[in-house]
Order: C-alpha cells, then structure tokens, then sequence
C-alpha cells in the first residue's frame, strides 16, 4: 500500500503592534480594508459594539465576553514579553471621561457583490446599528467602470479631510501592500494637497500622519 506523510504548514506569526482601537473612543476612525483586509476591522467593529451597548447600559459585562483583553490570535505572550512602546494602546471598555463613541467611516472593496462581499450581513448590521458612521462599498468588476475604495475616497473627499484635519481621525489600511496602500495613500495625499491650507497641509502629509500614529498600515505582497 501507498504510504503518505501528514503535510507540513509553516507559519510564521507577525506581531502587529500599533494596529489596534486609538486609546480614546471619542477618536473617528477610517477604516480601509479591501477583500481580506476588512477581517481586523470586524473584530475593531465588534469591540465598538460591546462599547457601545456597555455605554447604554451602564454595565462593565456587556462587553466583557467580546473585548476582555487583546486577541493575539491565539498565541499567548508572556509578562516579560508584552511589548511596552506602542503608540497606540486598546481603548478600555469603561472610560467615564469618554462619553461620546467617535465615528467610524468604513472603505471596503470587492470584485463582484454577489460572492465576493466578505461579511455583508454584519457590515449592514453594524450600519443600522450606527456602529459604522459611513459604509462605503465599491465594486470593481459589476459596472464597465471599475471602481476601487481609492475611487471612493476621492468620492469622498471632503468628509475625509474633515475628519483628518479637523476630527483628528486615525486612519487603518489592511490589505494589498502592492497596489491598493499605495493608491489610497496616493488618494489621501491629493485631498490634502488640494484641500488643506499651507499651514496645516506643513503639519498633515503622509509622513507626518504615520509618525503620528494616525495613519496605520498592516499590509502584505
């Protein structure tokens, strides 16, 4: 008989440090996940949510089976091994200063509505429950025009600089690190440039958005 050998899977885990919920929950947010991209942000999403409820309700455990904790997907780390110098650290469930929840305006994209639209129902959800401010879905492969989450951006330009000018939102982009970060970086530079004053155009280009840690990236080729 033919012998066969249980295949073998490297995986080689990488710690993301700063792509996490801003420290306070009044921060907007600009979510940009295309295709896979989107998976973080629902668990970002769900997080929101059990805050959320938790402010209405005035209680600690509506939100403690949900957001207990950082998901390291799985992986346990040590005490002496958490890493101390991000920026950025998880926004509590229960912050009595932070009354008000900040918007979160979400950019996902797919090729085909049909079968390609990962987690729909929960994107409409989060949408009626006001979980998501603003859901901006764009389809390249329905219409004659293709048309990419960069292409809404543009759509939206002046909610965009609004929220990073004057809203002092965090931008996340998840996905693609060939194309699509590239070209929503691109898209985000050209609306400051075209919409910002001098001076604050001087104190929000790319660089000094990520220096900042208001523009976070988590991207792969």
């Amino acid at each position: 008989p033919t012998s066969f050998s249980n295949p073998k899977v490297k995986i080689f885990p990488k710690p993301s440090v700063d792509f996490r919920l801003p420290s306070s929950m009044s921060t907007p947010m600009i979510l940009i996940g295309p295709g896979t991209g989107i998976a973080p942000f629902i668990g970002f999403l769900e997080h929101r949510q059990a805050q959320n409820k938790e402010k209405q309700e005035g209680s600690a455990t509506a939100s403690k089976s949900i957001s207990e904790g950082t998901w390291r997907g799985g992986f346990e780390i040590e005490e002496e091994e958490e890493v101390s110098h991000s920026k950025n650290t998880l926004a509590p469930l229960r912050n009595k200063d932070q009354t008000n929840l900040g918007t979160i305006d979400v950019y996902f994209g797919c090729r085909h509505k049909d079968h390609d639209w990962l987690y729909e129902r929960k994107m409409k959800d989060f949408k009626e429950q006001d979980i998501i401010s603003n859901l901006n879905i764009a389809f390249s492969r329905d219409n004659k025009t293709k048309q990419y989450v960069q292409d809404k951006i543009k759509q939206n330009v002046d909610r965009v600089i609004d929220l990073i000018v004057h809203k002092n939102a965090t931008i996340y982009i998840c996905g693609d690190g060939n194309a699509m970060a590239k070209d929503v970086q691109e898209a985000i530079k050209t609306a400051l440039e075209k919409k910002s004053s001098e001076n604050t155009l001087e104190k929000l280009t790319i660089e000094k958005l990520k220096e900042d840690n208001r523009l976070i990236l988590d991207i792969w080729s």
